[in-house]
């Protein structure tokens, strides 16, 4: 996906998804890597803080999420969106 970044700085991650005991997925800028484990509220999709990330250029980047291991179809983890929120 990508993004338009106006101000740089550390961003808090809130992942929205169905939550899932054993997996993780990395959220990767051009500049940081972040590990989200995706615990609570299995099987209802909610909103979590999970981490920071930290973002040092503004201007329009890519921010790709990808599992850290394979995910089989049959383990229903849910992943609707990524929102960043810059920390004051």
């Amino acid at each position: 996906m990508d993004r338009k970044i106006e101000k740089p700085g550390s961003f808090q991650v809130i992942s929205e998804d169905n939550g899932h005991e054993a997996l993780s997925y990395e959220l990767i800028t051009p500049t940081d890597t972040l590990e989200v484990y995706p615990k609570g509220n299995v099987g209802k999709l909610t909103k979590k803080p999970t981490g920071t990330i930290n973002i040092v250029k503004k201007g329009t980047i890519i921010i790709k999420a990808y599992p850290k291991e394979y995910i089989e179809w049959w383990n229903k983890f849910s992943l609707k969106g990524v929102e960043l929120v810059l920390v004051k």
